[in-house]
């Protein structure tokens, strides 16, 4: 058109329901003794529009023997949270810091996989006590006893205890 008429023309736009994929924490530290056994929460979120549902799937590599999902496949709907119970077993550790990931893939962020770093410490812990009492034999009480980064208050007896991690150390 060469006249200076301005032109209509019709345009169709369709607007797509949106599946949104949000998880939390982002990242799982979990500290533990030997032959003990912890659970955490990972949380995931379908952040999208009403009416869309959120698919996943969870991955756990390097696989680990030490960690445990209560499910590894999953579907939200929209504004919904699934909750996958993480349970931590150092039964068959040796004291040590060990690695893994989550991958998570899904039908959200096209496709996008998402990773949780996972990192598991386990040390262990003995105890050391006793009581103070000075050059008579007579309870000292409300002393301060000190060993590596640590520091108790020994009670009415005079008796102290803390846990410490596996090692020597000089109490004082």
């Amino acid at each position: 058109n060469t006249s200076d008429v301005p032109e209509i023309i019709p345009i169709t736009l369709t607007v797509r329901p949106f599946v949104g994929l949000e998880y939390n924490p982002s990242f799982f530290t979990q500290n533990m003794s030997p032959q003990q056994e912890v659970s955490q929460i990972l949380e995931i979120v379908n952040s999208g529009s009403d009416g869309t549902s959120l698919y996943y799937d969870l991955e756990v590599a390097p696989q680990a023997d030490w960690l445990e999902l209560s499910h590894q496949h999953g579907e939200c709907e929209a504004n919904e949270t699934s909750e996958i119970n993480l349970t931590f077993d150092s039964a068959s550790l040796t004291d040590g810091t060990y690695y893994t990931e989550i991958f998570i893939s899904n039908n959200a962020h096209a496709g996008e996989v998402f990773i949780i770093p996972i990192t598991l410490v386990v040390e262990s812990f003995g105890q050391i006590g006793g009581h103070v009492v000075n050059e008579m034999g007579e309870v000292i009480h409300d002393a301060t006893v000190s060993a590596g980064n640590q520091s108790v208050i020994t009670d009415e007896t005079g008796a102290y205890l803390m846990t410490l991690p596996h090692g020597t150390y000089n109490v004082v």
